[in-house]
């Protein structure tokens, strides 16, 4: 980071909110728990993020395939919510 210009290292502490967004998974509990209990996992990282793909636009997206889990890729798909690879 040091070697970042100021202006570069702004935009990675402030980035802009149309291109980066940070979800609080606090008001998803609820949601995750339900999903946990219907798909009977107990993983908060698994079913959190699943709730987030349902609350914002059925979609999540991940930097790499390497990032996703079986059972992420098998519940999302089952609960309608699309999966994209950020990197190429």
């Amino acid at each position: 980071m040091a070697q970042l210009s100021v202006t570069d290292r702004e935009t990675i502490r402030h980035p802009h909110p149309e291109v980066v967004q940070v979800l609080d998974p606090r008001p998803l509990l609820d949601e995750a728990a339900s999903i946990g209990a219907r798909y009977r996992t107990g993983g908060l990282l698994v079913t959190e993020t699943l709730a987030a793909g349902l609350a914002y636009g059925r979609q999540l997206w991940f930097g790499t395939e390497a990032n996703i889990g079986r059972r992420i890729a098998d519940i999302a798909a089952d609960l309608g919510i699309a999966i994209h690879i950020a990197a190429p």
